[in-house]
């Protein structure tokens, strides 16, 4: 029985790593034989979530939403460039592979990554783009469902608002997007479809007062103030 592998990108490629994955095969083998195809059923999203914010750290979640129905066309890899820029100095992303995909939908996936492929892979220096992903080579394949797949966690030195975008920047190698098929035995490549899902980003950061919210403040000071100076005169008023 064949699986089919669903790699999410907008011009990701990972060739430059070439790691061993399993049976002798590179990523180059498997990425080889891309082709164009579309979404079995209706709009697969990946998204952004604003995570925990806290006095040195920021977490902020890549989410993917998928409805393929068929077992066939399960989610088994998942690769997503991201543009991320940040308004404050003081910033790292933190590349560990436990702190990026711990607790995620592809933390038992046999292979992740992620890749900066901006800064002489620099996590410190923004904007940045940044590869993250994953494949699985067993049977631990996203079915329908909404899935947390990665927590981008970075250090700050202070309030900083950092906003995640998705990018179709360059990469090493040519410009593939694939879907994934490959035999479960032996080393036989099948050639692959590729689809991009919807995208949403987002920006987080410490929360502002709205203008509304700032009213209100601003109510209040005024109010206290002259309720403070109505005493006052009342207090000093000569009394007959």
């Amino acid at each position: 029985m064949q699986r089919i592998f669903t790699v999410f990108s907008l011009g990701l490629l990972l060739l430059s790593l070439s790691p061993n994955l399993a049976e002798g095969l590179t990523l180059f083998d498997y990425f080889y034989n891309a082709s164009s195809g579309t979404d079995p059923d209706g709009q697969d999203t990946v998204y952004v979530v604003c995570g925990s914010l806290g006095g040195s750290q920021q977490v902020i979640q890549v989410r993917m939403k998928t409805d393929n129905q068929d077992p066939a066309y399960a989610l088994a890899a998942a690769v997503m460039p991201l543009r991320i820029t940040v308004d404050q100095p003081g910033v790292t992303l933190d590349t560990t592979i436990a702190s990026t995909f711990g607790g995620t939908a592809l933390a038992e996936w046999e292979l992740q990554l992620v890749v900066i492929q901006t800064a002489g892979d620099n996590p410190s220096v923004f904007p940045m783009t940044v590869a993250i992903g994953g494949v699985d080579f067993d049977d631990d394949e996203l079915g329908p469902g909404d899935y947390l797949v990665a927590n981008l966690v970075f250090s700050v030195s202070g309030p900083t608002n950092i906003c995640v975008d998705t990018t179709s920047y360059p990469l090493s190698g040519p410009p593939f997007v694939v879907v994934l098929q490959v035999a479960t035995t032996g080393s036989q490549t099948i050639p692959v479809v590729d689809y991009t899902p919807g995208w949403v980003g987002e920006c987080c950061g410490p929360s502002v007062p709205t203008l509304t919210e700032w009213g209100l403040v601003a109510f209040s000071i005024l109010l206290l103030g002259t309720i403070a100076f109505y005493l006052r005169r009342r207090r000093l008023q000569p009394q007959y």
